[in-house]
């Protein structure tokens, strides 16, 4: 593990999967799948079964800042 890497507080790893569940992208492939404007939990739940959570928690989880 490099140890010269900037710790990612929790708040900051949550905002950052925030921003990703609500991108335009996101928001995009989600409307596409339901055939309609999504909703905010569709969004949800298209962005964890999509895999990307989980990706996005593997990038970050070496560097998140421990209490």
């Amino acid at each position: 593990m490099d140890t010269h890497k900037i710790p990612v507080p929790l708040a900051v790893f949550l905002q950052i999967q925030k921003r990703e569940m609500e991108s335009p992208f996101n928001r995009w492939v989600t409307g596409e799948e339901v055939h309609r404007y999504p909703t905010n939990n569709e969004l949800v739940t298209h962005y964890i079964g999509s895999g990307r959570a989980a990706e996005i928690a593997r990038e970050l989880e070496p560097r998140m800042a421990r209490i």
